[in-house]
């Protein structure tokens, strides 16, 4: 799995706020190039927040896809800072569209929808 760079109170906080909301992370994952997750129901804006958490406490390396009405400052920079990539629901050519020329464009990638 890509790997950031540890940062152990990002990791512990992180942790924390998956504590918080009655959370954990288990499991292990598979050590490959390239894979896609896609967590579903995605029925709330929270799911952001608590996927960001388990995000940063595992300390992965992995793009997270974003609409882009997001990205206003300062969150704009701040996401680009967690890896989050806009994503134009408008746009012709599809969400779907979007994310498959992410991975074709990219050897090592790890989104996460």
């Amino acid at each position: 799995m890509p790997q950031v760079k540890p940062n152990a109170f990002l990791r512990w906080l992180a942790r924390c706020t998956l504590r918080m909301g009655g959370g954990k992370v288990t499991g292990t994952l598979p050590d490959i190039p390239r894979l896609v997750f896609i967590i579903a129901p995605h029925s709330s804006n929270w799911d952001g927040l608590w996927g960001m958490a388990a995000k940063i406490a595992l300390g992965m390396k992995v793009k997270v896809l974003g609409k882009a009405s997001l990205f206003w400052w300062p969150l704009g920079p701040l996401l680009h800072k967690l890896g989050v990539i806009p994503l134009d629901r408008s746009s012709p050519q599809g969400t779907v569209g979007q994310a498959v020329d992410l991975l074709r464009n990219n050897e090592k990638m790890w989104p996460v929808s």
